[in-house]
């Protein structure tokens, strides 16, 4: 049990590094090792190649679910009204801070409605406030669809964001909207927060890194 197992998730894995998702099509020569396993149970031969063919097909059915749940192309490069809850550890810089933000409202400043809201966004904020893990903020963003980049052999930034969940990325506009609506709470994000700026402010700059990690 444990190797078939293993190999499942083999293939789930493997879907996610691909250079391309494959055509839902192929559900269906994917899934027939699968059926004939179970129609033939004494075919013991057969039953690891089902299990990859399974793990392949359910990683591809979910990828298909993951490039739904993105922002619809048609409408990248658009300003939203967004409300949601920043989770993980903020990335900062002197130029910007990167989070990641869990939606729980999309709002068009153009007014014509989403016919599906992303769930997680990557934001970036240029100079501006630096939001905490676990806060909750509004604020109004230009979001994008996720994009790869096209040279060959090169890092698969579309690919990295969906293996991520996150469904949009962008920045944040200036706005008099712009405002924490509540502070941080109690979760594993804002201990490992409160973590990291005590070793930040203890820490020698050479070891930094290394207890951070």
């Amino acid at each position: 049990m444990s190797a078939r197992l293993l190999i499942f998730c083999v293939g789930i894995l493997s879907v996610g590094y691909l250079r391309f998702l494959p055509s839902l099509v192929w559900l269906l020569p994917l899934m027939l090792p699968p059926l004939l396993c179970v129609w033939r149970r004494s075919r013991r031969w057969l039953s690891l190649p089902a299990c990859l063919c399974a793990g392949v097909a359910w990683g591809v059915l979910n990828g298909h679910l993951l490039v739904q749940s993105q922002l619809p192309s048609e409408r990248s490069g658009e300003d939203f009204l967004v409300r949601g809850v920043v989770v993980g550890l903020p990335d900062t810089d002197s130029r910007r801070t990167r989070f990641t933000l869990k939606l729980e409202s999309v709002e068009p400043v153009n007014g014509i409605p989403l016919v599906r809201m992303p769930e997680r966004a990557l934001i970036s904020w240029y100079r501006g406030e630096i939001p905490k893990s676990g806060e909750r903020w509004q604020m109004r963003v230009r979001l994008n669809t996720p994009r790869g980049f096209v040279n060959p052999g090169g890092f698969d930034y579309q690919g990295w964001l969906l293996r991520q969940g996150i469904h949009a990325s962008g920045y944040v506009r200036a706005d008099e909207a712009n405002r924490m609506l509540a502070p941080a709470g109690t979760g594993v994000d804002v201990w490992r927060q409160q973590l990291r700026q005590w070793i930040l402010s203890r820490a020698e700059p050479p070891h930094q890194d290394l207890l951070l990690a």
